[in-house]
């Protein structure tokens, strides 16, 4: 799902050029920590994180 979210990101964010971000470094500098994840809350969080990389407004929205 995190490297989903990832190419969604990529694919589709309103700026060709991602604001100018190495898209690719900040998938490896955050991939290594899904291992870590332990719940969607979690996940959910690290993709808020990596979005966060573009200086853009995101919202992931979380289900209870």
């Amino acid at each position: 799902m995190f490297t989903d979210a990832w190419r969604m990101e990529r694919d589709y964010f309103y700026d060709k050029n991602l604001h100018g971000v190495d898209w690719k470094s900040i998938y490896n500098r955050y991939f290594p920590l899904v291992d870590r994840i332990s719940d969607r809350y979690e996940l959910n969080d690290l993709i808020a994180q990596v979005v966060g990389e573009l200086s853009a407004l995101a919202y992931i929205c979380r289900r209870r």
